[in-house]
């Protein structure tokens, strides 16, 4: 990526170097944290084998989508935010479907953030966050749909927070899912609501997680305002 065109756009082939957009043959490097990194918009139809933001020596790389596709394709492909220790990438997603034929990391040995507001991400191998050891990653899941057909995993550096977004996970992962909310590694509203977790009834074989804003007299923040909230208010009663 050198937005030598200046537009900032993923399709413009000036943008690249080799004058040439990347294909499914192709890796994808945006790894220059001295230029705005690229935007997908709802005209690009992106196809290539993977894709790095955040590489090499590089501190501060963004990728933006705001419609249109992408995927990766083709054998080991991934697409990755952080790749090594001391870089950091963010992808920033309103709008679109990204289609991931292989792994999808926030935060592998560096440090990713995935900021998604719309769209559909649609992950086929391992969606993991901080995937390896000494790597971050934060996940604002405020909208759109991720859906993990594979392996999802987070590390002790991740987070996921929720609040109008849905993550789909293949089969029944109510355990996991459970374990990093116990964990503080998965919250709902800053924290501030409550985190559901469904196996079959919304997907069938799937297990869906969904964020609930916390409701004002729900003491025992359980999703509800019931004789417990009570109970709880009046043994406190003055």
């Amino acid at each position: 990526w050198t937005n030598a065109g200046g537009d900032r756009l993923w399709r413009t082939a000036a943008n690249w170097s080799g004058a040439a957009c990347p294909n499914s043959l192709d890796k994808a490097a945006i790894r220059n944290q001295a230029i705005l990194g690229p935007i997908i918009d709802s005209s690009t139809i992106a196809v290539v084998n993977e894709i790095v933001v955040g590489d090499w020596g590089s501190t501060a790389d963004t990728l933006d989508m705001t419609g249109g596709t992408l995927t990766t394709s083709g054998p080991n492909c991934w697409l990755i935010f952080g790749y090594y220790a001391g870089n950091n990438g963010t992808f920033n997603i309103s709008g679109g479907t990204v289609t991931i034929g292989d792994n999808l990391f926030v935060g592998f040995s560096g440090s990713g953030t995935l900021n998604m507001t719309g769209g559909s991400i649609i992950d086929t191998g391992t969606f993991g966050i901080a995937q390896m050891p000494g790597g971050t990653g934060t996940v604002n899941l405020h909208g759109g749909t991720i859906t993990a057909n594979g392996t999802f995993n987070m590390g002790s550096g991740g987070r996921m927070d929720i609040t109008t977004g849905t993550l789909i996970l293949a089969g029944d992962q109510r355990t996991l899912v459970s374990g990093y909310i116990s964990s503080g590694l998965i919250t709902a509203y800053n924290g501030g609501g409550t985190v559901n977790v469904d196996y079959g009834n919304l997907n069938p074989g799937k297990t869906t997680v969904t964020a609930k804003a916390a409701l004002a007299g729900d003491i025992d923040k359980d999703g509800d305002v019931d004789i417990d909230d009570l109970a709880l208010f009046t043994n406190e009663w003055l």
